[in-house]
Formats: structure tokens, sequence, C-alpha cells
């Protein structure tokens, strides 16, 4: 179920920092597995922390249908 959670979180990522500035790339990434999921929706909400000139950084919190937080997941892109 990890690879399914990080997919997940990953593609949140790229979707919003590829929103911020069309052709973002990551270039560092990390994810915290903080529950074991429950249920069968999971959601992910990412929120830009810093959207500078060339980089920017974006959490991503993964919940799962009951509210909890599954993973938590920071990632840097770097704008090409």
């Amino acid at each position: 179920m990890g690879g399914a959670i990080f997919t997940l979180a990953d593609f949140a990522f790229a979707t919003l920092s590829n929103h911020l500035h069309l052709g973002t790339v990551a270039q560092q990434i990390s994810i915290n597995y903080l529950a074991e999921a429950k249920g069968n929706r999971l959601t992910a909400r990412g929120t830009c922390k810093k959207n500078g000139r060339s980089t920017c950084v974006i959490n991503v919190e993964v919940k799962d249908e009951a509210g909890r937080d599954i993973a938590q997941f920071v990632g840097t892109g770097f704008k090409l």
C-alpha cells in the first residue's frame, strides 16, 4: 500500500507544482507514513509553502476517508 500512497502524494505534488510553473520537475522528495489507511478512499491535498524564482516547496497531506492522517509528503520542485 505504501507505493500507492506515495504515487498519490507524488501526483498531487506534480499537479500543483506544474500549475504554479509548467515544466517543474522534482528535485527532492520525502514521505513519512503516519498510520495504516482504513476504508476505500484516500485524499491528497497539496499546499505550496514557497514559490521562489527557481524552486518551489510543496507539502502534501494524505488522509483516509475518516480524515485520519496517513502520510506527510514534502517535495521541492525545480522550475525548468
